[in-house]
């Protein structure tokens, strides 16, 4: 059984209830599934669980504890929240494997973030970046991992879904060349982004939606994050599409959208 929908915090929820309301769904699954008596789950979590590590790419072995150490932002901390408590299922005897995907790229991912990204680049109008590392991987080689997880993972693991480690200055240059636009050439001190996340939360606030460049995703952008897919790819053979197919296959799927959406 593959648990791929969980609960994503909305700006506008307050951190405590947030936090509550994730662990409260999460709960209630884990107690259907104790009924059902499944031979399997694999629970999708994601790699904003593991922490930055300076010098080097983060691997499983980095997971944050529960409650965190530090301030992290409100997605971090619910995913994180809800991955214990499958965690502590799991040590109780649930037959549980979490896996823990990096930003996704591809087809049929138009939101909340990582299709917006590229859209965003694939969109002439940005000629600005910031400094940020990250990781991002193919959808399809997630789904791979999902079902390899189900198959032979080990239970009571964590395994990072994860491809290739790049800049955002990298990333926008691929979209954009795959685009055929021209790519971002300033960078953005943080400052600046820090007083524009500011005002989009401010406008998304009064407008009643989801701003688009919130303050946790700033804090976010300026750790940066390297992550290492070792074990997954020695464990589950995770396939390792090359991003640039990867960018490829989404701008290709998002022309087949409601102008809307679509980027051209």
């Amino acid at each position: 059984m593959f648990h791929a929908a969980g609960y994503y915090p909305r700006f506008r929820e307050r951190r405590k209830e947030a936090i509550e309301r994730g662990l409260r769904s999460t709960r209630r699954l884990l107690e259907q599934l104790r009924r059902m008596g499944p031979a399997r789950i694999v629970f999708t979590s994601s790699a904003a669980t593991i922490r930055r590590v300076p010098g080097r790419p983060a691997t499983e072995a980095d997971a944050e504890p529960w409650p965190p150490a530090e301030w992290r932002p409100l997605y971090a901390t619910v995913k994180l929240a809800m991955e214990h408590e499958v965690l502590e299922a799991c040590r109780g005897g649930l037959p549980a494997v979490v896996v823990n995907p990096s930003l996704c790229v591809g087809e049929y991912d138009a939101r909340p973030f990582s299709g917006r990204a590229v859209l965003a680049f694939a969109r002439p109008g940005i000629p600005v970046y910031v400094r940020h590392t990250f990781n991002a991987v193919y959808t399809g080689d997630v789904a791979i991992g999902h079902l390899r997880a189900a198959e032979r993972g080990r239970l009571g693991e964590r395994y990072l879904l994860v491809g290739r480690n790049v800049t955002l200055r990298e990333f926008a240059t691929l979209v954009a060349r795959a685009a055929d636009v021209c790519p971002p050439r300033w960078r953005v001190p943080y400052g600046l982004v820090w007083a524009a996340a500011v005002s989009t939360e401010a406008a998304a606030w009064l407008a009643r939606t989801e701003p688009l460049l919130p303050r946790g995703a700033v804090h976010s952008l300026r750790m940066g994050q390297l992550l290492d897919g070792t074990k997954a790819l020695r464990e589950l053979a995770l396939p390792q599409t090359p991003l640039e197919e990867a960018i490829r296959r989404a701008l290709a799927w998002f022309k087949l959208l409601p102008s809307g959406i679509r980027y051209r």
